[in-house]
C-alpha cells in the first residue's frame, strides 16, 4: 500500500484547472437522499487552512465515486489542509479510498458510514479511511464495511498524533489466502488485490492510539503495526475471525504497548511478532481459539509478554523460532536480523494442547534453543504452575489434550513436551504492503 504520488498530483491539478477553487463541494445545492443525507458530488479540499476555532465541516452527505470523477476516485479528499471536520457522511462505492487525508493537520473524521471502498486497483491508496503524512487526526465512531482491499483504517507515511477509537469494522476484504485441507496457507496463494487489514499503522507513524475498536472478519490481520511505527498503544479492542493474525507486529520502532485486547477465532496466530520486533510490552490480552498458535515470536527480541490468557489453540499457546535471513527477500529494505532472544514470558495463563513449542521448518537456524535464549517462567499451564525450568528450561511441561468434550491431562510425562523440528507447515512468508 504505497502512495502513488504522481497520480495524486495529477488529481489535484485536474481539479484546480477545472474549477479554479480550493474547495470542490457545495452540499446546499444537492438533492436529499432517502436516508436523510444530502446527495453530493465527491468533495476535495486542497491547499487551504481554516481557523482552528471555525473548522470547515463536511457533514450529512451521501457520496459515491465510480468512474474516477475529476481523475480522483475518493469520496472525500483532504490534501494540504488544516482544521477540517468530516461528520456523519455516508460514502459508498468508491474507486479509491472513501476518505483520504494527505499532508494535513487537525482533521476529525467521526460517525461516518463507509461501504464498498477501493473497488479498483487503480487507486492512489487502498483502504476505507486513509490518513497519510498528517498530524493531529481523530478517527472515531465510524463504521467501515466491505472495503475491497488495503485496510479499513490506515495511518501511514509518517502520521503523528492519531487517535483511532471506537470504530466498527466488519467484513473487509474481498479475497482470502488459498489454504490446504488442514487450513494452512498455500505457498503463492496470497492474492495481490482484495485482502484487507482492519487497522494498519505504519510507515514511521508515531504517537498513535488504537482503542475500543471492533474488528470482525478481515481477510488479513485485525490490527497491524509495522514499518517503523513507534509510540503506539493498542488496547481495549475486540478482534474476531481475522483470516491471518489478530494483531501483527513487524519491524516496529520503540515504545509499542499491546494490552487488554480480546482476540478470538483467528485463522493463523492470535498475536504475531514477525521479524524485527523488540522491546514491546504485551499484557492482559485474551486470546481464544487461534488455529496456528496463540503467540508466534520470530526473529524478535527483548519483549515483555506477561499476564495474558491463551485458551484452546489448535497449535501451541506460544511458538518461538529463529529463522535464516533467506526468508526476508519479501520485506525489502528492512533490517530484520534479530535473533529470537531475551524475551521475558511470564505470568501467562495457558489452556492449550501444547504450551510452548520451538518452530521448525526448513529455514530454522540450526542450534537455536528457545529455552536457553529466552526467559520463560511462572506461567500457569492447564491450572498447574509451570515449575522451575532452571537455566536451560529442561523441566517437565504438562500436556493438555482437548478432544470432543475434553480428555484429562496426561500426567505421566517425563520429558519435555515439545515438538522440536515439527513438520507442521508454517506460513511465515508475508507481504508487508500490497500497494
Amino acid at each position: 500500500m504505497r502512495v502513488n504520488r504522481f497520480r495524486r498530483i495529477c488529481c489535484a491539478l485536474a481539479l484546480a484547472l477545472a474549477a479554479f477553487l480550493t474547495v470542490v463541494a457545495n452540499a446546499s445545492d444537492n438533492a436529499s437522499s432517502d436516508g436523510g443525507y444530502t446527495v453530493s458530488e465527491p468533495v476535495v479540499i486542497s491547499a487551504v487552512g481554516y481557523p482552528a476555532d471555525e473548522p470547515y465541516v463536511i457533514e450529512n452527505l451521501e457520496i459515491t465515486n465510480v468512474g474516477r470523477a475529476n481523475d480522483c476516485g475518493n469520496g472525500i479528499l483532504v490534501e494540504s489542509a488544516a482544521n477540517v471536520v468530516i461528520r456523519n457522511c455516508y460514502i459508498h462505492d468508491t474507486d479509491d479510498a472513501a476518505i483520504e487525508v494527505v499532508s494535513s493537520e487537525n482533521i476529525t473524521i467521526e460517525d461516518c458510514t463507509i461501504v464498498r471502498a477501493t473497488l479498483t486497483e487503480e487507486g492512489n491508496f487502498w483502504g476505507g479511511i486513509v490518513a497519510l503524512d498528517s498530524t493531529n487526526v481523530v478517527i472515531e465512531g465510524n463504521s467501515v464495511g466491505s472495503t475491497v482491499s488495503g485496510a479499513a483504517i490506515v495511518a501511514e507515511d509518517g502520521c503523528v498524533n492519531v487517535s483511532i477509537v471506537d470504530n466498527m469494522l466488519e467484513d473487509n476484504g474481498s479475497q482470502k489466502k488459498e489454504r490446504d485441507a488442514e487450513g494452512y496457507a498455500v505457498e503463492g496463494g496470497y492474492p495481490e488485490f482484495g485482502v484487507s487489514i482492519g487497522i494498519s499503522v505504519g510507515g514511521g507513524s508515531q504517537d498513535v492510539v488504537v482503542s475500543g475498536n471492533s474488528v470482525a472478519n478481515s481477510t488479513s490481520d485485525g490490527i497491524a503495526v509495522k514499518d517503523g511505527a513507534r509510540n503506539v498503544e493498542v488496547f481495549g479492542n475486540v478482534l474476531t475471525a481475522s483470516d491471518e493474525q489478530g494483531i501483527w507486529l513487524v519491524a516496529v520502532g520503540e515504545n509499542i504497548s499491546i494490552h487488554d485486547n480480546r482476540i478470538l477465532d483467528t485463522v493463523e496466530y492470535g498475536l504475531f511478532l514477525e521479524w524485527g520486533v523488540e522491546n514491546v510490552d504485551i499484557y492482559n490480552n485474551d486470546i481464544e481459539r487461534s488455529m496456528y498458535a496463540g503467540f508466534s515470536i520470530v526473529n524478535s527480541r527483548n519483549s515483555n509478554i506477561h499476564d495474558n490468557a491463551v485458551v484452546q489453540t489448535r497449535g501451541p499457546a506460544f511458538e518461538l523460532g529463529y529463522q535464516s535471513q533467506a526468508d526476508t527477500e519479501y520485506i525489502s529494505g528492512l533490517s530484520l536480523g534479530f535473533r529470537t532472544a531475551g524475551n521475558h514470558i511470564w505470568g501467562n495463563r495457558i489452556t492449550s494442547g501444547i504450551a510452548f513449542e520451538q518452530a521448525g521448518g526448513g529455514d530454522a537456524v540450526a542450534g537455536y534453543d528457545m529455552w536457553a535464549e529466552n526467559d520463560i517462567f511462572d506461567n500457569t499451564i492447564n491450572g498447574e504452575p509451570q515449575g522451575d525450568s532452571g537455566e536451560t528450561g529442561d523441566a517437565c511441561w504438562p500436556l493438555y489434550v482437548g478432544i470432543a468434550g475434553g480428555v484429562a491431562a496426561l500426567a505421566a510425562v517425563a520429558a519435555v513436551v515439545l515438538k522440536f523440528g515439527s513438520n507442521r507447515k508454517h506460513a511465515y512468508r508475508r507481504k508487508v504492503s500490497s500497494k
